[in-house]
């Protein structure tokens, strides 16, 4: 799973493919570090090297599924807009 929407980077370039690198739980901090790499597109992403990476911190005292990170994402000012790939 991913998410397709055209979002700009720090280095001046949009990437359009948007996908869950890692997700993490600490019971110390309870919380859970989303890690989400963007790549120019789809077929660059193959290579596995993005052009963005943004780690999103979620309290929480539970761990959290891929599915829920990508639904939680979904709610974010920075990736409203974004659809399911």
């Amino acid at each position: 799973m991913a998410l397709f929407l055209d979002k700009s980077t720090d280095f001046g370039v949009v990437a359009t493919y948007h996908r869950i690198e890692s997700v993490s739980f600490s019971k110390k901090d309870q919380s859970v570090i989303i890690l989400i790499c963007s790549y120019l597109n789809q077929d660059v992403a193959a290579t596995k090297k993005p052009v963005s990476m943004l780690p999103i911190k979620l309290e929480s005292n539970y761990s959290i599924t891929s599915e829920q990170a990508y639904q939680y994402i979904k709610t974010l000012p920075e990736f409203e807009g974004a659809e399911d790939c």
